[in-house]
């Protein structure tokens, strides 16, 4: 995510760090920092000392009500704030789509439940969904905009962001350890 950030901080001959070809769609800086938030808020839930389990809720909950935002902008068709910060660097088809929004928000719900000893077992579940939509994203969709085999609300998703939300819900399910789940279960 690291890398996403600096190339679209950088502009020019940084292009396939955001997007894997000319025609497909960029993973754009929002997706980038909240996949990064998350990721670290789901290490920290790891750690569970409580100021780790704190920092994790605080990223899980910013996370969610920048997505939230997201999927308000794509419902209602309004600019994203990225086209505002970004206007000369991306174009005019980078956004972050609706099911990117959706995995966010996902991804935000199941970190914050993770840190919950009680709700492991519900954020292990979603985890698994996320993790299987995931690979079937990225098995089924086209990643180019427009295109005949473009799914409508998964249009601008990036094949990195795909890439990513595997890895995030499959960092959560390692995070999610049987003492975990044992504690889960009394």
């Amino acid at each position: 995510m690291g890398a996403v950030l600096m190339a679209w901080a950088l502009g020019s001959g940084m292009e396939p760090l955001v997007r894997s070809s000319a025609r497909r769609a960029a993973m754009v800086p929002a997706t980038a920092l909240c996949l990064a938030a998350l990721f670290a808020a789901t290490g920290l839930s790891g750690l569970r000392t409580e100021r780790s389990l704190n920092w994790s809720g605080g990223l899980s909950s910013a996370v969610l009500l920048i997505a939230m935002s997201y999927l308000v902008s794509n419902i209602l068709d309004q600019p994203q704030p990225d086209h505002v910060l970004f206007r000369d660097k991306l174009a005019a088809g980078d956004r972050m789509s609706m099911g990117t929004s959706l995995g966010l928000v996902l991804g935000a719900f199941v970190t914050w439940l993770s840190i919950k000893e009680k709700c492991n077992f519900l954020a292990l579940t979603l985890s698994i969904l996320g993790v299987s939509v995931a690979v079937t994203i990225l098995l089924c969709n086209s990643f180019v905009p427009g295109s005949l085999f473009s799914v409508p609300a998964l249009e601008g998703m990036s094949v990195y962001t795909a890439a990513a939300f595997i890895m995030l819900f499959l960092n959560v399910l390692l995070v999610l350890d049987g003492e975990h789940l044992e504690l889960a279960k009394d």
